[in-house]
Parts: structure tokens; C-alpha cells; sequence
């Protein structure tokens, strides 16, 4: 006989369904360890996930963004004010630089003889 359940479970239940998946075992260890370093339970991770509430995310993107562009962004200084122009690859400013370079016999240290 089924267990009688009081009417505020049965709104809980209707208002919080419950959502079952099955993973195979590196998919979950792999959520585990993601769980464990979020320090979150997997309800509340989901939950940002699903709502694009991604603040974590978005500044682990946004460090990530930021040391490629100090790291790699190519520059060059005003001859007038001494601040960056930077460069944005295939604009006139890298177009005119590749010209000049090609123009000025710029190579590779293996392709000289």
C-alpha cells in the first residue's frame, strides 16, 4: 500500500521535480572533482549553470582573456603620444607591417644562407 504523503510534499515535489541522470565513472568523477574545487552541491551547480548565473565562469574567462592578450597581443607605440596602437590581425595596421616586412627581406633564421 502507498505510503501516504502530507500536502506539502506533494507541493514540494510538484514545485522541485526531481531530475535523475546516469553517468559513466569518469564523467562523474570528473563532476565530483568539479563540485568539490566550486564547493558547491550539485543542485546549486546546476542551477548557475542552467540560469546563466556563470560568475565563476565568466572571471575565470576573463583572467584567462586578459593574460593572452598581455601575453600575445602584438603593439606598437604612437611616434606622438608614446601610447599602444594595438594590432588587429588582417587591419591596415598588420596588413602595412607584413608589406613592409616582406618588402625589407624579413625571414625566418632557418631560411637564411
Amino acid at each position: 500500500m502507498p505510503k501516504h504523503k502530507p500536502p506539502s510534499r506533494i507541493k514540494y515535489e510538484k514545485t522541485h521535480p526531481l531530475v535523475s541522470t546516469r553517468l559513466d565513472e569518469e564523467t562523474y568523477k570528473k563532476l565530483k572533482e568539479m563540485l568539490k574545487i566550486a564547493n558547491k552541491p550539485f543542485s546549486e551547480y546546476l542551477r548557475e549553470i542552467v540560469k546563466g548565473d556563470k560568475k565563476e565562469w565568466n572571471k575565470a574567462y576573463q583572467e584567462g582573456y586578459d593574460k593572452g592578450k598581455k601575453d600575445w597581443r602584438i603593439w606598437y607605440l604612437c611616434s606622438v603620444c608614446n601610447k599602444p596602437i594595438y594590432i588587429t590581425p588582417k587591419g591596415n595596421s598588420h596588413v602595412a607591417m607584413m608589406k613592409y616586412m616582406n618588402e625589407s627581406g624579413w625571414l625566418h633564421a632557418s631560411c637564411e644562407k
